[in-house]
C-alpha cells in the first residue's frame, strides 16, 4: 500500500508537471506519444522527497525513423537537491555523455552534467534531472527543452570537490535523516544535527592502506561546527577533523595517517579557497599559492643581490667568480 501511494503521489505530480509543460510535445524530430507515471519505490521516493522533488513526469516519444525514446523529468525545489538526485540516479559505471558537448551557450558547459551507462542517459541542469531510455536527443534539441522549463532555480549547486584518491562515482549528498540513513547509517541524525543550512557529503577514497569513506558536514557557522564536533568524536572508531565551518569524519580507518591523508582537501567556505589544515595544534597548513609566490620572489631578490655584490667585488679586487648555492630550509 505504501509503495502504491508513492506511485500515486508521483503520478499526481507528473500530471501537474504536464500542465506546467516540463516535457514538450516535440524534442527535435521526436514527437510525444503519451504520458505515464514515474515508477519509484516507496523507499526511494522518501529520498527524492528529502531532496526536494516537486514534480515528475514520464513521456514516450518516437521519430519518423521509428526510434523510440522514453524520458523521465524531475523538478526539484532547488539546484542542490537536483544535483543530489543526479548523483544518486547516475548509472553505475557511467561515462560522460556527448549530450553535454557542443552546446551553443558557453555557460552550459559548466552548468550541464550528463552521463550515459546501463542503457540510460542522465542529465542534470539547475533544479532539473532528466533520464533518457532507448535513445537520447541531439544537444541542440535538448537545449531548447532547457530554455522552456518552468520554475528554474537560477543558482548553481556546490562544486563536487573530490580531492586526491577520491572515487567521483561514490559521491552522495546528505540533506537530512533519510539520506544520512541511506548512505552513512552509522551516524545518528542527532549527532549530525540536520537543520536549516546544514549540508553533508560522503565519498570513498582509495588509500595505500585500503579504501575509506569520508563524511563531510558543513554548518552555518564556525561556532556551530565546533559545537557539534564533540558528538562526532564520541562515535566508536571515529577520526574527526574540523576546518572552519566543515567537519570531516572517517569511521574505522586503517590508521591515523590514512585518515589525515584523506582529509587534506577539506576546504573552508568556498571552492576557490586554498586547501587549509584543521584544528589540532602543531599541524602546519599546506603551502598556499601565495606562499609559494612569496618565497619565489624572496629567492629572486636575494639571488639578484648576491649577483650584484659578486660583480662589484670581482671588479674591484679581481677575485674570480665562484658558484654560490642558496638553500632555503625550514626556520
Amino acid at each position: 500500500m505504501v509503495a502504491c501511494l508513492a506511485l500515486l503521489v508521483l503520478a499526481a505530480a507528473g500530471a501537474e508537471a504536464a500542465r506546467g509543460s516540463i516535457l514538450p510535445e516535440r524534442i527535435g524530430d521526436y514527437a510525444r506519444e503519451g504520458l505515464s507515471s514515474v515508477a519509484i519505490p516507496a523507499g526511494d521516493y522518501d529520498l527524492l522527497e528529502e531532496y526536494g522533488v516537486r514534480a515528475a513526469e514520464r513521456s514516450e516519444y518516437s521519430n519518423p525513423a521509428g526510434r523510440k525514446m522514453s524520458v523521465e523529468a524531475f523538478r526539484f525545489s532547488d539546484s542542490e537537491g537536483g544535483h543530489a538526485a543526479y548523483l544518486w540516479l547516475r548509472p553505475a559505471g557511467a561515462v560522460k555523455s556527448s549530450l553535454g558537448e557542443s552546446v551553443s551557450r558557453p555557460e552550459l558547459l559548466s552548468e550541464l552534467h550528463t552521463d550515459v551507462g546501463g542503457g540510460a542517459t542522465i542529465a542534470s541542469w539547475k533544479n532539473y534531472v532528466f533520464r533518457f531510455f532507448g535513445a537520447a536527443p541531439r544537444t541542440e534539441a535538448f537545449e531548447r527543452v532547457l530554455d522552456r522549463l518552468p520554475e528554474v532555480d537560477p543558482t548553481e549547486p556546490g562544486p563536487d570537490l573530490c580531492g586526491r584518491g577520491c572515487d567521483a562515482a561514490s559521491v552522495r549528498i546528505l540533506l537530512g535523516p533519510v539520506s544520512l540513513a541511506r548512505f552513512a547509517g552509522r551516524i545518528p541524525p542527532s549527532v549530525a544535527a540536520f537543520r536549516s543550512g546544514v549540508w553533508g557529503r560522503i565519498a570513498r577514497f582509495e588509500t595505500p592502506a585500503g579504501p575509506v569513506s569520508r563524511i563531510t558536514f558543513e554548518y552555518p557557522s564556525v561556532e556551530a561546527a565546533r559545537a557539534i564536533t564533540g558528538g562526532f568524536r564520541k562515535l566508536p572508531g571515529a577520526v574527526v577533523r574540523t576546518s572552519g565551518r566543515k567537519v570531516g569524519v572517517i569511521l574505522d580507518p586503517a590508521n591515523a595517517d590514512t585518515a589525515d591523508d584523506s582529509m587534506q582537501d577539506i576546504a573552508d567556505d568556498t571552492a576557490a579557497q586554498a586547501t587549509i589544515g584543521w584544528d589540532p595544534v602543531g599541524v602546519a597548513p599546506p603551502l598556499t599559492v601565495e606562499g609559494v609566490m612569496t618565497i619565489a620572489f624572496a629567492g629572486f631578490v636575494i639571488g639578484a643581490g648576491i649577483a650584484v655584490l659578486r660583480r662589484l667585488v670581482s671588479g674591484r679586487k679581481g677575485i674570480p667568480d665562484h658558484t654560490i648555492s642558496l638553500h632555503l630550509g625550514k626556520g
